[in-house]
């Protein structure tokens, strides 16, 4: 049986994780990163970050969507798993879903500048999308 997630050779240092929310109207959450941040300012993905020493992935990710957008989430199956351009980050990608309400939803002021329910071909349409969520929608719409 073929693994769908091989591990990468060599193995990056970290592991992050990406949050897959999408809407009834098949709309993804995306979000301008915070323009004063250090690594890729100002550019278009989906939510996620870094996860913290003695966390699980799961955890990492409901955290990451209550630091940034104050949204409580079930997580999902993992359906991608890529590296990161600089090969420092082994990167998981969920399919998550809403546990708590769309309204509470608040941008983190410095990590978050614009948040947007855009389609599939709305994201490839815009400009400075991270190349990593460029290359995934390619592959599946």
């Amino acid at each position: 049986m073929n693994d769908p997630f091989p591990t990468p050779d060599p193995m990056p240092p970290k592991h992050g994780v990406i949050a897959i929310l999408q809407d009834e109207r098949q709309r993804y959450l995306t979000i301008q990163r915070g323009l004063t941040l250090v690594r890729a300012p100002g550019w278009w993905c989906f939510p996620g970050g870094e996860v913290e020493p003695g966390e699980t992935l799961q955890e990492a990710i409901r955290r990451e969507m209550l630091e940034e957008l104050n949204l409580e989430i079930m997580t999902g199956p993992k359906i991608h798993q890529c590296v990161s351009p600089k090969s420092d980050y082994l990167l998981h990608w969920f399919r998550v879903s809403l546990s708590g309400s769309l309204d509470t939803l608040r941008p983190h002021a410095v990590e978050v500048a614009q948040v947007c329910w855009l389609s599939g071909p709305e994201i490839l349409k815009t400009p400075n999308v991270l190349p990593g969520l460029i290359a995934w929608l390619q592959q599946t719409h």
